[in-house]
């Protein structure tokens, strides 16, 4: 398994707060699970986002940030997203990331998830998912069909309605 996947695979079976990777089996035949930085950092990590250069950011409740320019290999605990817990993080690029979570909050970084600055939704819906194009394209989905889009890097945001087959 790859770094990447094993995080991924802790967050999705409820390994957090701690980020591990999995080593090849052993000669006893399993796998070996090994910490990293930081041991441990103490909040629940809901949702991580790696770009192609290798720079990594999870974040989650307790307005947990953390990032890695390694790949996931080492980590560093940033001030925080001010979230409470966010529940999706989109990174497009090494410097912008998006985070949306509970109550339609959204937040944006331009520095690789270090400092976090709130944007304006437009909504009290729950936000469960985001994905970027780019730097300047995305998309938040959440409850009660809410899905919001943004074309100037979550300056601005605006709701979108859903089409139902006739």
């Amino acid at each position: 398994m790859t770094r990447r996947f094993a995080i991924l695979a802790c967050l999705l079976i409820g390994l957090s707060p701690e980020v591990v990777t999995v080593r090849p089996a052993t000669a006893a035949g399993g796998l070996t699970w090994t910490w990293h930085n930081p041991l441990p950092q103490g909040s629940t990590l809901n949702a991580v986002s790696c770009n192609a250069t290798g720079g990594c950011v999870a974040v989650g409740a307790g307005e947990a940030a953390l990032t890695s320019a390694d790949g996931g290999v080492t980590w560093v605990v940033q001030a925080g997203t001010g979230m409470a817990s966010p529940r999706a993080l989109a990174c497009p690029t090494p410097a912008f990331c998006v985070a949306v979570g509970t109550k339609g909050v959204i937040r944006t970084s331009t520095n690789g998830g270090r400092t976090w600055h709130r944007q304006h939704s437009g909504t009290s819906k729950e936000l469960e998912g985001v994905s970027c194009a780019s730097a300047s394209a995305c998309v938040a989905a959440g409850l009660d069909g809410a899905l919001l889009v943004t074309a100037d890097g979550g300056a601005s945001w605006s709701a979108r309605s859903i089409s139902r087959p006739t």
